[in-house]
C-alpha cells in the first residue's frame, strides 16, 4: 500500500507550481487535497483556524489543512461566499488574526472555489 502524509502531499503540490511556474506556467492547482487531522498540534491549530473563520460571513468553508512543521508553514484553502461584498475583506481580516495568532509561521492560503 502506497500511502503519503498530507505534509507530504502539500509540498509535492507546492513543488509542482513552483516548478511549472519557473517554466513560465502559471499552475493555481495540482488536485491533490488533504486536511492533517490526526496530529494533536495539526487539529488543536485546525480547529482555531476553523473557530476564526466562522467570525465571517463572507467566509464558507475552509479545507484541506496542513501544517508543515518541516517548512513551518500552514496552508490551506479558502471558500469565500461570493454573495457577501465583505468577503474579500473578510479572508484578509481572518489571514490578520491567524498571522498575529501564529507569527512565526508562513501562510500558504488559497481562495477557491468549491472543491
Amino acid at each position: 500500500e502506497e500511502s503519503l502524509t498530507a505534509q507530504q502531499i502539500t509540498r509535492l503540490s507546492r513543488t509542482i507550481i513552483k516548478k511549472a511556474y519557473d517554466l513560465g506556467v502559471t499552475i493555481t492547482s495540482v488536485g491533490i487535497s488533504c486536511t492533517n487531522i490526526h496530529d494533536k498540534k495539526s487539529a488543536d491549530m485546525y480547529d482555531q483556524i476553523i473557530d476564526i473563520a466562522r467570525k465571517y460571513s463572507g467566509i464558507s468553508k475552509v479545507q484541506s489543512f496542513t501544517l508543515d512543521k518541516e517548512e513551518n508553514t500552514i496552508s490551506f484553502y479558502v471558500v469565500p461566499d461570493y454573495s457577501f461584498k465583505t468577503y474579500r475583506r473578510d479572508i484578509e481580516d481572518m489571514e490578520s488574526q491567524i498571522r498575529d495568532k501564529w507569527p512565526d509561521m508562513q501562510l500558504d492560503i488559497h481562495v477557491t472555489a468549491e472543491l
